[in-house]
Parts: C-alpha cells; sequence; structure tokens
C-alpha cells in the first residue's frame, strides 16, 4: 500500500463513529480525496485543531486503489486562517467557495490551475475585507476554468429578468480579470448585491448539473440582507 504525501485545502469534515471524522481535501497533486482521520475527535489527537475547513494543510496518507476513503496518517497546517474565522461574514463567504469546489470536482481528477484559484482566493478572504467581491471573482473564474466562462453580453441559460445591467454590470465588469492582490474597495448597494448573486445562482444552475444554491451561499443572502 502506497504512502502519499500531498498539499491540499480541506473542504469539509464529517463525523464518523464515535471517535474519527472523514475529510475531503482538494489537493494540488491528486485532485479531491476522502481521508478517514481516526480518533480526530478525541481532545488528545494528534490531529485536533488541524483539520478545520479552509485549512491549508501538508498530509501523508495511506492509499489503495480498492478504497474510497483512505487512510489518513500525518497532517500538518501550512497557513492559519486566523482573519477568516474571526468574521461570520467571512466564514460564510468561505464555506461558499469550499462548497462550489466540492460541486464542481470529481474525486482524484487533479487541476493545478482550479487549486491555485482556490488557494488563491481564500488566501485574499483572509488578507482583505472584499469578503463579497472575492465570491464573485471566485464564481467568475471558476466558471471560465471548467468551461463555462460568462458571456455578458448574451449570457446562457439566464433569463432576460436575471441579466446584469446598470450598477450591477459595471461591477461584474470591473472584478473579473482583477488581480487578487491589486483588488480595491467597490461600494455597491443591497439591490446590486441581490441581482450579482441572482445571476450567478441561475447560471450554475443551468449549467451545472444538479446544481442547487448551497447551505453556505444562502448563509452570505441571509447575512447581507440582514445588515
Amino acid at each position: 500500500m502506497p504512502i502519499l504525501k500531498a498539499e491540499g485545502i480541506i473542504l469539509r469534515r464529517i463525523k464518523y463513529s464515535e471517535t474519527s471524522l472523514i475529510v475531503t481535501l482538494y489537493t494540488k497533486e491528486y485532485g479531491k480525496v476522502s481521508l478517514i482521520a481516526k480518533g480526530a475527535r478525541n481532545p488528545k489527537s494528534k490531529f485536533v485543531g488541524s483539520l478545520e475547513p479552509a485549512t491549508y494543510v501538508s498530509v501523508v496518507y495511506y492509499h489503495k486503489e480498492s478504497r474510497d476513503l483512505q487512510m489518513l496518517s500525518e497532517v500538518d497546517p501550512m497557513r492559519s486562517n486566523s482573519s477568516i474565522i474571526s468574521s461570520i461574514r467571512k466564514v460564510a463567504v468561505a464555506f461558499a467557495i469550499l462548497n462550489l469546489i466540492d460541486s464542481v470536482v470529481s474525486e482524484s481528477e487533479s487541476n493545478e490551475n482550479l487549486f491555485a484559484l482556490l488557494n488563491d482566493s481564500l488566501r485574499a478572504l483572509n488578507d482583505s475585507d472584499y469578503d463579497l467581491l472575492i465570491l464573485w471573482y471566485f464564481e467568475i473564474s471558476l466558471l471560465r476554468q471548467i468551461g463555462f466562462e460568462i458571456n455578458i453580453d448574451n449570457p446562457e441559460g439566464i433569463g432576460k429578468e436575471n441579466r446584469l445591467k446598470g450598477p450591477a454590470l459595471k461591477l461584474f465588469e470591473k472584478i473579473k480579470d482583477v488581480d487578487l492582490n491589486e483588488m480595491n474597495a467597490e461600494q455597491f448597494t443591497r439591490g446590486t448585491f441581490k441581482k450579482m448573486n441572482r445571476f450567478f445562482e441561475k447560471y450554475f444552475e443551468y449549467h451545472i448539473e444538479g446544481m442547487k444554491q448551497t447551505k453556505a451561499l444562502s448563509f452570505v443572502n441571509e447575512l447581507v440582507n440582514k445588515n
């Protein structure tokens, strides 16, 4: 049974038995992989504090082709997301980004460009206050990378009532090709926020089979609408 080492970002985790966790990572080397972390829920486990969603980690695991779940041996957190976890809105945006990646990628299909997009977006989210802008940038870039680039003049699958215009269209044009390291704050109204989110919701639903608005995206909507 080969021992593999990879760098990855934790997409989600679920409880498994009384003491363990199943952790899904998107890795640079092997794409999406699911690992069982035995004893991870034990307060004295070596995995405690290292398997939180959005964490960038280095892992060592035992790989067997005939198994869907691989055995996690070691994990080493490589980047802290202290700014993300200090803001409920950033947490919601981070989970929305993770959910989108989890929804569109298949097991064991590596894509270094997609990994870089995920990693860079989470880093920018941690290091800046442009949470919603980063989410929209990520959605635009994700669609482009998986072959569904948005033709804003004639967006397929979007009804006329959901097309972007006015301030929402101007905002889209500003962020679609921006360098994350050079992103600037943009002022927008709650109405523009709703139009942007509705546009992406409909676009993903049309182009990605079985894609519905995730709980994380719904939570982003609720947070902004309450403020």
